[in-house]
């Protein structure tokens, strides 16, 4: 299995070079957008966050410094992190989360139009903080050449109610950072819940497309599994992230958005799990507008083949992985690389964390699924962060919260309390749990 993804991996990487005199890597300018249309219908899907209780401040300090923003205002003695403040970023945050689906147009990297839909996460009003609470409905979801096939599973793939409300008021007590998540290979954009919700909650937009293609219902269609596929995929992601910071952006600037003025296009940060690792890093790269980027369990072997050179990152970064991975070789993938990244820094690595544990997808029944496909390896990739031997995601959870989103609130939130969450000190508590380094100034 792993030698297959490191090939394809490398076959992404050539067919990417081959391309890009003819599709240049995305700009800050973002001119492959086409257009995005508000999906009204409750299509969103989202997986119950691991949060026990609510977010308490750490410690209060004295003012920002001239060309940081003042901090929100707290609610219930609850507080987003700031300058003055740095709540626990393993526990839920002060603010209820809203969520909101779109459609967008764009470019993909042949130059030919493609429809994406992305997630956007972001903090609401008081009066929804009981909900009510949005369903995950993956016949809803799905598109609707295969909704006859996804109905074939729907005693495995169940809805499932989340602590987000659809199409809520955005709350008035930004502008908010804005973090652009990616989700794995065969993945959806609301894949890793127990994160994108709770980093809402924490005052964040969080937008994360689907990379069509390259999804979860692809695995569905007749040709499912390819590499044809992922390769594309591999082109495409960039320019799909892209494209929703620019159209989030421009949102931010149109006066009859929900989201007008409530984003700072100078907070942004970007995220990814294993092939949105990639995207998540990629942007690191190629997009100066990204000012953070927490990698977990990226897949990094087409950089090197892209001419990137990891001593040119361009911003701060967060490693993430799991010892036990049976995907991805989380040495040559994710720590040698880390090695070679500029400061500042950081890696850490869950001691019995696989694959899948950085995602909400061992909450659902998707190896009978694979079998009856007749997909070969799922058992070794499905059940990789979901076995025995591994970490539960009720333990796992709060702690990559507590490291990603404390990162976030350090470098997008102006927290300098904040480190405390995400350093040495922070990861001994977690006994033999968590493996740790850093460097930063």
């Amino acid at each position: 299995m792993r030698v297959k993804l490191i090939l394809v991996f490398c076959l992404i990487a050539a067919l990417a070079m081959a391309c890009l005199e003819s599709n240049p890597q995305p700009s800050p300018a973002g001119n492959n957008t086409l257009g995005s249309t508000d999906m009204s219908s409750p299509a969103a899907i989202d997986i119950p966050m691991n949060f026990e209780g609510e977010a308490e401040v750490r410690a209060q300090d004295t003012g920002a410094g001239p060309d940081i923003a003042p901090p929100d205002p707290c609610v219930g003695g609850l507080c987003p992190a700031s300058a003055g403040a740095a709540p626990d970023p393993s526990l839920k945050g002060p603010f209820p989360v809203g969520v909101r689906t779109y459609n967008l147009q764009l470019k993909g990297s042949d130059g030919q139009p493609r429809v994406i839909r992305y997630e956007v996460w972001y903090p609401t009003t008081e009066e929804f903080r009981h909900g009510p609470s949005d369903t995950i409905d993956f016949y809803d979801d799905a598109p609707d050449y295969l909704k006859e096939v996804v109905g074939k599973y729907e005693g495995y793939l169940p809805p499932i109610q989340v602590d987000a409300v659809r199409d809520a008021p955005v709350r008035s007590n930004g502008p908010y950072p804005l973090v652009l998540f990616s989700h794995g290979a065969y993945g959806l954009r609301f894949q890793s819940l127990f994160f994108t919700i709770g980093l809402a909650s924490h005052g964040y937009v969080v937008a994360a497309p689907d990379h069509d293609g390259n999804v979860l219902y692809n695995l569905l269609e007749a040709d499912g599994y390819n590499k044809d596929d992922l390769i594309v995929s591999g082109l495409d992601r960039p320019l799909d992230a892209t494209a929703v910071i620019d159209d989030m952006l421009t949102r931010n600037d149109t006066g009859v958005d929900p989201f007008f003025e409530t984003i700072d296009p100078d907070r942004i940060g970007a995220s990814g799990h294993s092939f949105g690792g990639y995207t998540a890093m990629y942007l690191g790269f190629a997009d100066d507008r990204v000012d953070a980027v927490l990698a977990l369990q990226p897949t990094t072997a087409p950089f090197s083949i892209l001419g990137f050179k990891y001593e040119d990152f361009g911003a701060p970064v967060m490693m993430m992985a799991g010892r036990l991975d049976k995907t991805l070789d989380y040495d040559a993938e994710m720590y040698q690389p880390y090695l070679q990244l500029p400061d500042p820094k950081y890696y850490v690595e869950l001691t019995s964390g696989g694959h899948f544990t950085y995602t909400n997808l061992c909450d659902l029944d998707l190896l009978y699924i694979a079998n009856d496909l007749g997909i070969k390896d799922a058992e070794n990739a499905l059940t990789d962060g979901c076995g025995e031997e591994n970490i539960l995601p009720e333990e796992a959870h709060p702690i990559i919260n507590q490291f990603g989103i404390g990162f976030f609130n350090f470098y997008l939130r102006n927290s300098q309390m904040s480190a405390s969450f995400f350093d040495q000190t922070a990861a001994d508590a977690h006994g033999g749990a968590l493996y740790f380094e850093s460097s930063a100034p």
